[in-house]
């Protein structure tokens, strides 16, 4: 069956950091297909999964990457709440591709341009792809608008790029949260990318100093008594890019060369994890994280989760493709059984609950969205039909778990 255009069903819109326009009507138009509930089992403590398979470490370790998942994006919600409140429900994706352009933007990019999009980093993903340099556990980004006074013109899709660094372990360090940095890049119709200077703040300390009375003489003068630091406004890239010690140590010559790296390597390694359309949403405790698994690995990948039987007492199948086959009648004639989808698409695995779903065929992709959030003011107005990034990752996890 031909599926419609998710796009057409979209209008302009804007959004800002918990501000977002109402997308719930249009998702519900999107959404295709939707299962009813499954038998309810019992959780039950995690596994030792001895299936491993063959040439895949991603099966091998994906338990060990959504424990660590879960603990830095919780983490994640001292430092950005915003950012937390949309992808506790959506689900940040694992990382897991074989190859990354690092130093242009995949062609992809070239009509494709997703509104948002988060990628978490396992450290032992990022030293056997040797990309050593990424070393931060987070990446997001997301298509903007703002005022022009407090980031460079630009003439192509504008985005906000944030690296969050984290490790648990460094408690003096990294005590609840860890530390990011923000930057703007342009994005141009041929794919280029251009590093966007924006407002920054910087602290200039100050030497106070009073009238006192000298005991020599009697004479009065000054004498520096303290220090005080004023913010000072200024446009540039963050003063952590263009460090000298942080760039000699990542091997950049300037910020820009830095920028330009970090947002190209997340860009294309965010699209290469999100290329297959079985998408794995896996819950546990309201909070979600996303990733990928090939056409029909499923069986294979899920083999050890919780029981579920049928009316006939039989396990359940888990959820997969069925290709066009033909079939013999008890009659003697041939009949020709169309390829469809079946299976259980809803279950326990390992503490987590599993949720399956096809994209294009049970929802519309995430990167259909391509409408930018809006950067506002404090106490700026809003208008009455944008909604924040909580009640947007709401209305989202509803259709990706339908």
């Amino acid at each position: 069956m031909d599926r419609p255009d998710p796009s057409a069903w979209m209008e302009p819109a804007s959004c800002i950091p918990n501000v977002l326009i109402d997308m719930g009507a249009i998702w519900a138009a999107i959404s295709i297909k939707v299962i009813g509930p499954v038998l309810a089992a019992k959780p039950c403590k995690r596994k030792a999964s001895k299936l491993a398979v063959k040439g895949d470490g991603f099966r091998e370790t994906i338990l060990d990457r959504l424990d660590r998942y879960m603990v830095y994006i919780k983490r994640l919600k001292k430092y950005d709440p915003s950012t937390y409140d949309l992808y506790r429900s959506v689900g940040g994706t694992i990382a897991h591709f074989d190859n990354v352009l690092i130093n242009r933007l995949d062609d992809i990019w070239k009509k494709d341009r997703p509104a948002f999009g988060c990628l978490f980093f396992p450290e032992e993903f990022v030293r056997e792809k040797e990309i050593d340099r990424i070393g931060t556990p987070f990446g997001y980004f997301q298509k903007v608008v703002m005022k022009k006074d407090r980031v460079e013109p630009h003439v192509g899709d504008l985005y906000e790029v944030t690296l969050y660094w984290d490790k648990k372990e460094h408690k003096k360090l990294f005590k609840k949260s860890g530390f990011g940095i923000t930057f703007y890049v342009d994005v141009l119709p041929n794919g280029d990318i251009k590093p966007l200077r924006s407002l920054q703040t910087r602290y200039v300390e100050h030497h106070s100093r009073q009238k006192i009375n000298c005991t020599v003489g009697n004479k009065t003068r000054m004498k520096a008594v303290g220090i005080y630091k004023t913010p000072e406004t200024y446009m540039g890239l963050p003063p952590v890019l263009g460090d000298a010690d942080w760039l000699k140590e990542i091997n950049f010559d300037t910020a820009e060369d830095a920028a330009h790296f970090y947002f190209v390597t997340l860009a294309n390694a965010w699209k290469e994890s999100e290329k297959s359309p079985w998408r794995i949403i896996a819950e546990r405790r309201g909070v979600c994280a996303s990733f990928r698994i090939g056409i029909n690995n499923a069986p294979t990948f899920f083999k050890d989760r919780d029981l579920y039987v049928n009316e006939n007492g039989r396990r359940k199948k888990v959820f997969h493709y069925v290709g066009e086959h033909k079939r013999m009648t008890m009659g003697g004639t041939e009949s020709t059984v169309r390829a469809h989808f079946r299976g259980q698409r809803k279950f326990l695995w390992n503490e987590y609950h599993i949720v399956i779903a096809v994209e294009e065929y049970h929802h519309a992709s995430l990167s259909d969205l391509r409408n930018p959030f809006s950067i506002v003011e404090e106490n700026e107005d809003v208008a009455e039909n944008m909604i924040g990034t909580e009640e947007l990752g709401r209305r989202l996890h509803d259709v990706l778990v339908a």
